[in-house]
């Protein structure tokens, strides 16, 4: 496996060059191959993602910071992180969780497959609920070898942790997701454009569905946080159907059962919150759009 560092001096390469030479004997001495090629920490990072992909790669909007990217070049894997880990706001906990969360969504393309469907709605759903879960176990895997790894360092990296989680809640209690979905729901009335409208929604989902499985990911894995799941209820996202499908993915995970064709329910509930729900038709996909009130009745 090659690793290709092009940011920072020399003092700081040889920094970032011993972190990665020790994931890159963990990728090695993998059984089965993981089939990662490169580790890259280049200069320009979204440009460094674009070049291996033909979807032009955004990250998302008001919180989340993309700091690594695992990018699937059909029978091989090349991971591309950002130069902002090095700069050190993050500390070397923090580091090594981002190393372990990209090889474990590697894994997690052989043991988590979406299963084919010709319906529509149904791949709109399936592909949804398989990416959030990749992210549930990958996060819930990455901190579950972090302890043992960290062990006796274990109060260090629970300070790391909790400061990440208090971030991710502020980002779930922020209004402007809700006021910006509301907004256009209303554009939607006027202009009735599905298409547009699911484009215009994609990043508040993407971020505020991310947030949600950062946080519940962290509060299942780590129970002494239990404290906050309070303060995950003042966000409007989280409610009785956010809770069903956390619920679903805290029974997969801890049955490793990763066959999840009877959890499209819980998707369409949580997916209600975004003022969607989807529907086919005969063999045309009839996208149905509610008001985020007409959902919640």
């Amino acid at each position: 496996m090659e690793l290709i560092i092009e940011f920072g001096d020399k003092a700081l390469q040889r920094k970032i060059l011993y972190e990665l030479s020790i994931v890159a004997q963990i990728i090695d001495h993998h059984n089965p191959p993981l089939n990662i090629e490169q580790i890259i920490v280049p200069k320009d990072y979204i440009g460094e993602i674009n070049s291996f992909q033909e979807n032009h790669y955004e990250p998302t909007g008001y919180g989340i910071k993309s700091l690594a990217k695992m990018v699937d070049l059909s029978e091989k894997y090349v991971i591309v992180i950002s130069p902002d880990l090095y700069t050190g706001e993050y500390d070397r906990y923090q580091r090594f969780f981002v190393y372990l969360h990209e090889i474990y969504h590697v894994l997690n393309r052989n043991q988590i497959q979406e299963p084919h469907t010709d319906s529509i709605s149904g791949l709109i759903y399936t592909t949804n609920l398989y990416s959030l879960f990749d992210e549930y176990v990958a996060n819930r895997d990455a901190i579950r070898v972090i302890k043992t790894v960290f062990a006796e360092n274990w109060k260090e990296v629970c300070q790391t942790i909790e400061q990440d989680l208090t971030a991710f809640i502020l980002i779930l209690q922020d209004e402007r997701f809700a006021l910006a979905i509301e907004e256009k729901l209303t554009h939607f009335q006027i202009h009735e454009d599905i298409l547009k409208f699911l484009q215009n929604i994609r990043k508040d989902f993407s971020e505020i569905s991310l947030t949600i499985v950062f946080v519940f990911s962290i509060l299942d894995q780590v129970p002494q946080f239990n404290r906050y799941k309070q303060a995950t209820q003042a966000s409007e996202f989280v409610n009785e159907e956010t809770l069903a499908l956390m619920d679903y993915f805290r029974q997969k995970y801890e049955q490793r059962d990763f066959d999840l064709r009877d959890g499209l329910k819980y998707m369409d509930g949580f997916m209600a919150n975004f003022g969607t729900r989807f529907d086919d038709v005969m063999e045309v996909g009839n996208y149905k759009v509610y008001k985020k009130q007409e959902v919640d009745c």
